[in-house]
This record gives structure tokens, sequence and C-alpha cells, in this order.
């Protein structure tokens, strides 16, 4: 038994934040720094984040002198978070003769004709395509591209971080090329708890393969770089790129709005067109704080 689209709608207007959020936080580099707490909730358009660095510096302390050195550094850079939207028309109509007829109700009231199990497959689907959109974005748009593929909205990392650190990975098989990549990074950085190797799923299948084919293949490490403590992260947001990105959790920060009307998800019948309108609203943006300490290398 179907239940009413009327309530489908209803609860959709009551959750929608919650629906385009999740499809947001669906993506996985955005679930990352939302686990790890570097996100910026309620950004509009741009934001200030706040930075400080100091100095020590260690003196002789046998003598009652005082000789103040250094200096404590309040810095700001700025986070740009862009609207977006993903919007469809259905019209139910159009399912009468086809297998998805199951899914309709009887009669001819548009706001009964589809199914609260159809509404929630398309929605449920549609939000994982546009998390998996969002992680493209994230990685890889650029203000300066053409065309209305939607990746011209922000710059994601690879345009902020650019050649960034440059490394030449060495070595006869991908398990040694990421080994030399990841030994070449500053000790002060690869060996902080949140130092994440970021890969294409692609060069980590790769990578599997190869530990496999040395027998070196295990469950438990698969996720740590052999020989190493270093974590890799694979995202579909670097596949077919050959690149490798090196750097802290920490110097990334994600930006959402998610606490207003521009991050909502709603599945509506029109009066006018008597066509049910299911469109998708968010905001998101993504800095890098410090380009110079992103290691990268083609692998």
């Amino acid at each position: 038994m179907s239940f009413n689209v009327s309530g489908l709608s209803q609860w959709v207007e009551n959750n929608r934040k919650e629906i385009a959020v999740k499809a947001v936080a669906s993506a996985k580099f955005a679930k990352l720094l939302i686990e790890n707490k570097r996100v910026i909730s309620g950004v509009k358009t741009r934001e200030a984040i706040r930075l400080m660095d100091t100095d020590v510096t260690v003196q002789d302390g046998s003598s009652c002198g005082r000789n103040p050195l250094g200096s404590t550094t309040l810095t700001e850079k700025f986070i740009d978070v862009k609207p977006m939207k993903d919007e469809q028309d259905f019209c139910a109509k159009s399912l009468r003769n086809t297998v998805f007829a199951e899914f309709l109700q009887k009669g001819q009231a548009p706001a009964e004709e589809i199914s609260s199990e159809l509404s929630q497959a398309i929605m449920d689907y549609r939000s994982a395509k546009i998390s998996a959109k969002i992680e493209d974005i994230l990685w890889s748009s650029d203000t300066a591209a053409t065309g209305s593929t939607g990746m011209n909205l922000i710059d994601g990392v690879k345009k902020q971080v650019g050649v960034g650190t440059a490394i030449t990975a060495t070595g006869s098989t991908i398990i040694a090329k990421l080994q030399s990549a990841y030994l070449q990074m500053p000790v002060v950085y690869r060996t902080q708890e949140d130092f994440r190797i970021f890969i294409g799923e692609d060069q980590y299948e790769e990578y599997l393969v190869a530990l496999d084919n040395a027998n070196s293949f295990r469950e438990t490490n698969a996720g740590v770089l052999k020989g190493t403590t270093a974590k890799l992260f694979p995202t579909p947001g670097l596949n077919g790129s050959d690149k490798v990105y090196m750097t802290r959790i920490s110097n990334f920060v994600l930006g959402m709005d998610g606490e207003g009307d521009q991050d909502y998800a709603e599945f509506k019948l029109s009066d006018e067109t008597k066509k049910h309108y299911m469109d998708f609203h968010w905001a998101v943006g993504v800095k890098v704080i410090t380009t110079t300490e992103v290691g990268v290398a083609t692998i």
C-alpha cells in the first residue's frame, strides 16, 4: 500500500535542509573535513578564517634580566562559498504506460499520482549523484573555466594549490613512487596524525594490486602506505589525474551555509504546470590555508 504523495511533500518540506546537507556531507572529502571539525557553517558568500602563528625563542634563564623576543602574528584568509542548485521536473502521467506504472496511484489527481517509494528512490539516488558531483567540484572546479558544467562556480583544491610544493617521485612501482614522494615531505608535516596522502580511487586500486602482487596485502593496513605511518585517502575527485596531494587535514577548511534557506531539498506539485518539482539547493566552498604545505607529485 502506497503512502499519499502529499504527505511526502510535507515531510520533505519539514526536513528539506537535512536532505540537502546530506548530499554535501556524503561527498567523501567533505565528510572527512566535517568529521575532523574543519568546517565553517552559516557562510553566505565569504567569511574570514582567523590564523595565528607564534615564535618560540629559548634563552638562558640563569639571570634576573628580561629580554622579550619573537612575536605572535595574527592574519586572516578568506573562504568563498557559492550557492548551487540542481532542479528537475517530473510528469507523473508519462509513467502510465511504462514498467513504472506500479508506482502510480489510481485516479487522475496529479498530487496523488507518484508514490512515496518512487519519490524517495529518486531523491536518494539524486542525492548520491549530487554528492559525487560535489566531490569533483571541491577538487577540480575553476572559476576561469568556460561552459555550463557547474565546474566554474568556485576554485577547488587543485586550482588553489597549483604546483604547490612540487615533488618528483621515483621508483619502478606505484608503491615505491608513493614512498619516495612521502619521504620528500618535511618530517614536521608527515609525522602528524592528520597527515594524509590524497590519491585517486583508480591509483589506490593500482596500489592494492601492487601490494597483492608483492604478497604484502593485509586488510588491516590497506589504508596505510607500506613501510610508513602515512594514511592514504582515496577520492573520486582525483580520478584520472595521476596526481597525489600530501598535506594535513587541518590545512583545509570546508565552507557551507547549512543554516538558512540556501540549503534545502523539496518535492512539490506545481499548480500551474501540474508537474512535480524536485529541487536541491546548497552552498559549498573549500579553502587551502597554506598551499606551500601541500606536496604534489605525479605517480
